[in-house]
């Protein structure tokens, strides 16, 4: 049997699906049908059951650069609670046989374990499909209730959550400056890398200075992360979750429409619809753009040392926008 890296993701795929169906044996589930919905970062399911039920499956990831167990099983309690303790839509997690929100699954030629997780399924379109105004208002008032809620809850294993005090949050080796990856980039790129580093975590030690509305943030809050239906946005995916600032949240959200040609107006209704709901984080003018400029170093960072031959094909050309726009960042200073 070959081994599991050595696979097409065509190849990959189909031993995911057979872990996943021996997963789903740990649930309360009669499966009808399992669609894979996508296969990247982790591999995701949706499962129809004879029950007229219907739920997601997450396959997690394994290896360098994975989510801890304690990771997600912080994940899982707050979602948990948001499902419990606010109107928010977000989807139900599902308990196995064990009453646990975590299952270990493995199967013949896949090397490790996996972790997998069931959610209820979330009906509707993500938010990316319709990225209007109005629909940026309502995720700016989900924004800012995550963050409320937040205040308040405390996750197990709080110790051994990742905070996001610096450009490369996720523990992925910084290869920036490595000379092994100096073919990535033009001198005058490197220079511009360095520069933004050196900014961007200089903004970010000024944020940690002070503890004071520090709390868990979800950290991949964006529009394809977000569900549209009828007329309500319910977000959904916490995996990512760090300790952080709102104002850290409120820059991932908006770093993924940064260059849309209606971003005035987006970031515009995202801040009313926020201001609904509580203040405003950012503290000084334009604050954001360090953490986005931040967000645009982790990809470079995660692209260049990636092993998948899509991201690899892709890696120059996000490289030469990205640094041009990290570029654009430092006259801004």
């Amino acid at each position: 049997m070959r081994p599991f890296d050595d696979l097409t993701k065509q190849g990959q795929t189909r031993r995911l699906r057979t872990l996943a169906l021996e997963a789903i044996k740990a649930y309360s589930i009669k499966l009808e049908k399992l669609t894979l919905i996508q296969n990247s970062w982790n591999a995701t399911y949706r499962i129809d059951t004879t029950q007229a039920k219907t739920y997601m499956m997450r396959v997690n990831r394994a290896g360098p650069g994975a989510h801890t167990i304690e990771e997600l099983e912080a994940e899982m309690a707050w979602v948990d609670a948001l499902y419990r303790e606010t109107k928010l839509g977000v989807p139900k997690p599902l308990v196995n046989r064990k009453k646990s929100l975590i299952t270990v699954a493995e199967t013949q030629g896949i090397p490790e374990p996996r972790h997998c997780v069931v959610f209820s399924w979330l009906p509707g379109k993500v938010v990316g499909d319709k990225a209007t105004p109005e629909n940026y208002f309502k995720l700016g008032q989900v924004s800012a209730q995550l963050h409320l809620h937040a205040i308040n809850f405390k996750p197990p294993h709080s110790k051994k959550i990742r905070v996001h005090d610096n450009p490369l949050p996720f523990g992925d080796e910084n290869v920036l400056f490595d000379p092994a990856y100096k073919k990535w980039f033009t001198a005058n790129q490197r220079k511009i890398i360095e520069q933004a580093m050196q900014h961007t975590q200089a903004a970010l030690d000024f944020l940690y200075r002070n503890k004071r509305g520090r709390r868990i943030i979800h950290n991949d809050l964006h529009h394809w992360n977000a569900m549209l239906h009828e007329g309500k946005v319910a977000p959904f995916d916490f995996e990512d979750l760090m300790w952080g600032y709102p104002v850290q949240d409120v820059a991932t959200t908006l770093f993924y429409v940064q260059y849309a040609d209606n971003f005035s107006d987006l970031l515009q209704s995202f801040q009313q619809g926020y201001e609904t709901i509580t203040t405003w984080p950012e503290r000084y003018g334009s604050e954001i753009n360090h953490y986005m400029a931040a967000r645009r170093l982790m990809f470079i960072n995660y692209l260049i040392q990636s092993t998948d031959p899509e991201e690899r094909e892709f890696a120059p050309q996000y490289i030469k926008t990205a640094v041009s726009r990290l570029q654009e960042y430092l006259k801004s200073l």
